[in-house]
Formats: C-alpha cells, structure tokens, sequence
C-alpha cells in the first residue's frame, strides 16, 4: 500500500485519478493546521481523507504509518509533511514527486536563474525594503537539505531535473519517471487545432525568472508593427507588474498586450492560437505545460540555453531554438512559422512520451517499484 500526501492543489486530483486506475494500491492523505478544512482546488474529494494535525486522528496516523510499504510526497513545500520522517521505519520507501519549486527556489541558488537585468529589478527592491525598515518574506517553506538524504526515489520526466536536485542535496535517491499530465489532458480541446496568428507569446507568469526586460530587448530589435507581444501577467509577484507594463510600453507601444486578468480557459487558449512565436526566456526549469502546448500547436519556441528545459527538449529530439542565438534580426527566419514537417516531427515525439498509454505504463512500474 502506498501512502500519498497531498495538498489541496489542481495537480492532486490527476495523482488521485491515476493511482486510483493501478487498483486500491494507494490511499491519499492531507495533512493541516487549518480547523475544518474545506477543499476547494480538489474535486474527488471523497477520495481523500483530511488530518488535522492536533487531533487524535493525527496521533494514531502516526502511530501507524509504517504499515505502508512507502509513503509519496506530492511537492515538498510543508513542514507537516517532514514532520512525519520521524516515525517512519527504514522499510518504508519514501517518494518525492519534484515540482521544482522545493529546490530553485531556494536562497543560495535562486540569483542564479535570474539574468543581470531581472537582478537589478532584485536588488532594487531589496534595497527600497530595506530602507523603509522591512524585509523580502520567503516565499515557500524549504526543507532543511539534510532531509533529502531520506528520500529514495525522485518522480520527475525531466531527467536534467533528476541530476541537478541529486547532486544538489549530496543525495543517492533514484530516479522514476513521473508526470501529472498525458499530453491529451495538457491539450485537451486544443488537441486538432494549430496556431493560425503571427503574434507573440512572452514568458508564462508576473515573475523575475522570466527575465522579460532581456527578452523584450531582443524582440525590440525585429520590426513588430503586424504583431502582438502577448504577454501573461495574471499571477505570481504583483509588486513587478507595474514594472514589466512600463518596460513593455516602453518597447513596444501599441503592439504591447499584457494579459493582467485571469482569463477564461477558452478565452486563454485563443490567445494561444494567435501566437505562432513563443519566447520562455527563464533560465530554471519553469512553464513545462505551456511549452508543450505551444510546441503541439506548432509555434517557434524559444528558450534561453542556459536552461535545463532547453537541454531536456533538445535531447529527445524537439525542434526548438534559442533566444541567445536565434533570436536575432540577422535570423531572416528568426519570426517566420516552423515549417509544418517540424511541427508534426515534434508531435510524434511529445505522443511517445506523454502519451496516456505510455504514461499509465510508466505509472505501473512505480507502484511495483515502490509495493
């Protein structure tokens, strides 16, 4: 019997639907401090059984941990789920499915992901906080390094990811092939359409590690007067809102289309089919749904070579291009569509990845890995 600790988030109800399909081999478990809990991101419900970590409930789950035969962590990014280290046995395998979060975001690595541009935006709020006598809160619990060398297996589908946490913590877990989403759930409605509109698409979120004023350097270089540079900026850091919406005007005028409301999935979508360019200048891993789906719609995607993502789509064969050399008004094809061959090319290896038969495959061998 595996054991999976889950937060109330939209990832939880496909670990749910998934393991659930391998038979009752799993049972699913929410660990809080919140009286009461309500779930709301969660839809299958029923299927989860909710602790609070002050009550009886929680001692005896304690008590009896160790009748699993191991125990999945689903993201890592509460106390409450290192609390239970503790009490489990050497017998009991422990899994961490990596959202990636856990570890590039931690202080001593995070500056690295940003480029020198998006570290003077940093700086220059770290320093405005500290002047008026305030600090920058963190902005998710990080476990203490030490706890990794409990782990024994990391479920990722990037195995770039895999060698850069291992030999970050110093630790010898193994690797399993993990993902939430088979490519038919990542497009669901999108699955027979293709982009049709020239415009632009820059990075996924209202974040530093996008790195959009060097992004936007570069496409201000290109003549965009025909274009859109569509640019979501619904959530993630608000304070840098104001700061990207000066810059992108700055640059582009009118051609600059900030998305700064949350939108319809349709509505969302649509914007997507409009953008036969996609640039994702981040240097960590980050945006991996959005990637795809511009790669399955058949948008030219750049990405920063400094990226692991860029190596992991690289190595298994996806056509992709660089923002540091490609992008570039030199490249007389730099904004030209990817030609239609490429775009069926990429399809058929995204199929033979996350393909939901391959992945329900793949999702059998680590509930016989880990019973």
């Amino acid at each position: 019997m595996i054991l999976h600790l889950l937060s109330d988030d939209k990832f939880s109800d496909y670990a749910i639907n998934q393991f659930s399909a391998m038979g009752n081999s799993s049972e699913f478990v929410i660990l809080t401090e919140v009286q009461d809990l309500k779930l709301i991101a969660i839809k299958n419900s029923q299927a989860v059984t909710v602790i609070h970590v002050n009550s009886p409930d929680y001692f005896q789950f304690c008590k009896t941990i160790n009748q699993y035969n191991a125990v999945i962590l689903h993201g890592l990014f509460s106390p409450l789920q290192v609390n239970i280290f503790p009490f489990l046995s050497d017998k009991v395998k422990v899994a961490w499915v990596f959202w990636g979060a856990e570890i590039y975001g931690r202080n001593d690595i995070k500056l690295k992901f940003l480029s020198f541009k998006s570290k003077i935006i940093f700086y220059s709020r770290k320093t405005k906080k500290l002047l008026k006598g305030t600090l920058l809160k963190p902005e998710h619990y990080f476990a203490d390094k030490s706890i990794y060398k409990r782990i024994n297996y990391c479920l990722t589908d990037v195995h770039e990811d895999f060698e850069f946490v291992k030999k970050y913590t110093h630790s010898s877990m193994k690797e399993l092939w993990y993902n939430y989403y088979s490519i038919e759930e990542t497009v669901g409605s999108l699955a027979n359409q293709k982009v049709n509109v020239g415009n632009i698409l820059v990075g996924n979120s209202c974040n530093l590690e996008n790195n959009y004023p060097d992004a936007f350097s570069a496409l201000s270089r290109f003549d965009l007067s025909d274009r859109k540079i569509i640019v979501p900026l619904s959530y993630g850091q608000p304070w840098l809102k104001r700061i990207i919406l000066k810059e992108g005007y700055s640059k582009f005028a009118d051609s600059f289309l900030p998305l700064t409301d949350f939108l319809d999935r349709d509505v969302y979508n649509n914007y997507l089919l409009s953008c036969s360019i996609v640039v994702m200048n981040h240097y960590r891993p980050q945006a991996m749904g959005n990637i795809i789906t511009a790669l399955w719609l058949g948008a030219k995607v750049y990405m920063s070579r400094r990226s692991l993502l860029f190596a992991f789509f690289q190595r298994i064969g996806i056509h992709l291009f660089s923002v540091e050399d490609d992008l570039k008004p030199e490249n007389k094809e730099a904004l030209l569509p990817l030609e239609p061959a490429k775009v069926e090319h990429n399809r058929t290896i995204l199929k033979n990845i996350y393909g939901k038969d391959i992945m329900m495959m793949r999702l059998k061998e680590i509930v016989e890995e880990l019973n």
